[in-house]
C-alpha cells in the first residue's frame, strides 16, 4: 500500500516552469523565441500549460527564464508570472534553473515550457508526489523507471524498452521539497554538475526521499517534439506556412514550401552567428544566421563582395545565397568534413600553405582590416572601469598597448587579402583530405603576417609552438623585424579579443577562459615587445 502521506490531500501552492533553455530541437525558429514561444495551433507551448495550471485554481507561476528572456514579458505581464532569470542557463542544464527557483519548492508543480498537454493533468489538490509517465514499447532513451506495485518509483535507468519512463510534468509534496532542496543544494555546489537535469539529483536519492510516484499517462497525452518534423507532422499549418524568417528564405532561394525542408540540425554556435544544416531534394545545406549584436563588428558588405572574390579562388565553401543587408548565406554543406586539429602539425602546415595560396593570390577587395582601428572600436564600447575590475593590471597593459599601436603605425607594410579570423575551427577538411577556409566574415587588405598570428592566438600556442607556427608559415626563420611584427600582433590581438569578450556582456560568460587566455598574450607579449621598442629607441639616439 501507498505512503500513508500518499493519502493526505493537500492544495497545491504554486508551479514553478523552466524555460531558460535554447531549445536546439525547434531552430531555426528557436532563434527568433525561446522554445516555450514556439506555437502549437497557434497557441505557445508554455501558454496552454499555464491556462490549464489556471483552469486547475493554480495561479501562482514562476518561470525560470534565460534565452531570450525578454520575449516572455507579454507572457508574464498577461498572466501576473514571477520571473526569476537564470543567469547560469548557457552553461549549465536544468539542475540551475530549478536551483534559482528552490526557495519556491512547496506543494509544487514542475513543468518544461516546452512540454504540449492534450489533458489538463493539474489539479487544485494532490495527495502525493508524482512523475508523469509515458510507456514505451519500442526501445527508448528516456530515464525508465521500476514501480513496485503501489507506483512508486524504486530505481531508474537510462534506455530500455517495454517501460515506462519519466515524460512530462512532476508534483512535489511540501515534504517531498523540504527533503530534495538540501540535495539540490550540495549537488549544485558540488564540482562537474554543470550538465546535469534535475532530475539526475532526483534519481541518485531516491531511497533517501519521501515516495515519489509513478503516475501513468495514456499514449498521445503527452508531447515533447523532438525535431521540427515532427512538430510539423503534428501542426500541419507548419508544412506550408514558413512562420521563420530562415524558413521563409530556403523557400524563396529555393521556390519549396516548407514541406520539402527536412533533417534540420543545430550546429554548434559560433561566437557571432547561428547556424543549422538542413536536406532539400538529398541534398545537405548550411543556413547561416548572424548573432544578435554581430552588426556593430561585421560589415556584411563587405562579407559579401569578399564571397564574390574567394569564390574565383576554390578556397572556401560553395556559397549559394548571401544578403548582405542581414547576412544570412547558404551554402553547400561540406560532407564528412571536420575542424582541422591544431596539435597535429601536418593538419597545420596544410592551413598554412591555404593561407599562403590567399595572400599570393593577388585578389584585392576593398576594405582594410586594421587591428588599431579594432582596438578603438571596443574600447569604443567597452566600460574600461569594467575591464579594470577583471584585471589589475589593466592600465599597465593598455599603457604598453598604446606604445605598441603607435610602433606599428611607422611598418611599412605590403597589404594582401586576408582573412583576419584564422582560427582553426575555419579550417575544415574532408575526407579526401581536400581542405577549405570559411567564415569571411573580417576579410579585408592586410598584413599577411596576422593570419598567422592569429591561428596562434586562436589555439593558445605557447611561445614554442607559437615560434614554430611562424617558421611552417614563412618556411623559413622570420627576420628579426619579422619577429617583432609578429610579437606585436600577439599583444594586439590578445588585447583586442579579450576586449572582445567583455563588449559582449554576461551573454559570453561561458567565454571566461577565453577571455582571460587573450588577455595573457597582450600582458605577456606586450612586455617583451615594449622593451623592443624602448632598446630601439635608446640605440637610435
Amino acid at each position: 500500500m501507498p505512503n500513508v502521506i500518499s493519502r493526505i490531500r493537500r492544495p497545491v501552492d504554486n508551479a514553478i516552469i523552466l524555460a531558460a533553455g535554447f531549445g536546439s530541437r525547434f531552430v531555426p525558429y528557436t532563434f527568433e523565441v525561446p522554445k516555450g514561444l514556439v506555437e502549437v495551433d497557434g497557441i505557445p507551448m508554455i501558454e496552454s500549460q499555464i491556462k490549464q495550471l489556471h483552469e486547475a485554481g493554480v495561479t501562482e507561476i514562476i518561470i525560470v527564464t534565460g534565452y531570450l528572456r525578454d520575449k516572455y514579458r507579454p507572457l508574464i505581464n498577461q498572466y501576473g508570472l514571477t520571473e526569476i532569470y537564470n543567469p547560469e542557463y548557457a552553461r549549465t542544464n536544468t539542475i540551475s534553473s530549478l536551483w534559482v527557483a528552490r526557495e519556491h519548492l512547496k506543494n509544487t508543480y514542475i513543468l518544461s515550457s516546452d512540454n504540449l498537454l492534450l489533458e489538463n493533468l493539474y489539479r487544485s489538490e494532490e495527495t502525493s508526489s508524482w512523475y508523469s509517465l509515458a510507456y514505451a514499447k519500442e526501445y527508448t532513451s528516456e530515464w525508465c523507471v521500476t514501480l513496485n506495485d503501489s507506483d512508486r518509483i524504486t530505481d531508474v535507468n537510462i534506455g530500455g524498452a517495454d517501460s515506462w519512463h519519466m515524460y512530462g510534468p512532476v508534483f512535489f509534496t511540501s515534504e517531498f521539497s523540504h527533503a530534495f532542496v538540501p540535495l539540490l543544494d550540495e549537488s549544485y555546489a558540488a564540482d562537474g554538475t554543470s550538465g546535469w537535469y534535475w532530475e539526475d539529483v532526483l534519481n541518485r536519492h531516491l531511497s533517501e526521499l519521501p515516495p515519489m510516484y509513478g503516475r501513468k499517462t495514456s499514449d498521445g497525452v503527452i508531447w515533447e517534439f523532438e525535431s521540427w518534423e515532427e512538430l510539423r507532422e503534428f501542426d500541419s499549418s507548419y508544412c506550408w506556412t514558413p512562420r521563420n524568417q530562415c524558413i521563409e528564405t530556403i523557400c524563396s532561394v529555393f521556390g519549396v514550401k516548407p514541406e520539402s525542408i527536412y533533417g534540420i540540425e543545430c550546429l554548434k554556435q559560433g561566437m557571432s552567428n547561428q547556424s543549422f544544416t538542413f536536406w532539400l531534394d538529398g541534398e545537405r545545406f548550411v543556413y547561416r544566421k548572424p548573432g544578435p549584436g554581430s552588426e556593430q563588428y561585421v560589415d556584411r558588405e563587405n562579407e559579401g563582395r569578399v564571397n564574390s572574390v574567394i569564390s574565383r579562388l576554390e578556397l572556401a565553401d560553395d556559397c549559394i545565397f548571401f544578403d548582405t543587408e542581414s547576412g544570412r548565406k547558404i551554402s553547400r554543406f561540406i560532407s564528412g568534413a571536420r575542424s582541422i586539429d591544431p596539435m597535429d602539425w601536418g593538419e597545420v602546415s596544410q592551413a598554412m600553405k591555404l593561407l599562403r595560396r590567399l595572400h599570393q593570390s593577388g585578389a584585392q577587395v576593398s576594405q582594410h582590416f586594421s587591428l588599431v582601428d579594432e582596438i578603438d572600436h571596443y574600447e569604443s564600447l567597452v566600460d574600461l572601469d569594467d575591464a579594470r575590475q577583471l584585471w589589475d593590471d589593466f592600465d599597465e597593459v593598455r599603457g604598453r598597448i598604446k606604445t605598441i599601436i603607435q610602433w606599428i603605425g611607422t611598418e611599412q607594410i605590403d597589404e594582401v587579402l586576408c582573412h583576419n579570423d584564422s582560427n582553426a575551427t575555419n579550417f575544415l577538411i574532408d575526407p579526401d583530405g581536400r581542405m577549405y577556409l570559411i567564415d569571411w566574415e573580417f576579410a579585408g587588405m592586410g598584413d599577411p603576417l596576422l593570419d598567422c598570428v592569429m591561428f596562434g592566438l586562436y589555439s593558445s600556442f605557447g611561445p614554442i609552438r607559437m615560434k614554430k607556427l611562424w617558421e611552417v608559415y614563412l618556411q623559413r626563420e622570420p627576420s628579426s623585424s619579422e619577429s617583432q611584427r609578429l610579437n606585436a600582433y600577439v599583444a594586439l590581438g590578445g588585447y583586442l579579443w579579450s576586449l572582445w569578450v567583455v563588449s559582449r556582456g554576461n551573454s559570453y560568460n561561458n567565454f571566461e577562459h577565453y577571455r582571460e587566455t587573450q588577455f595573457d598574450f597582450a600582458r605577456v607579449y606586450s612586455m617583451s615587445v615594449e622593451a623592443q621598442i624602448t632598446s630601439q629607441e635608446t640605440s637610435c639616439t
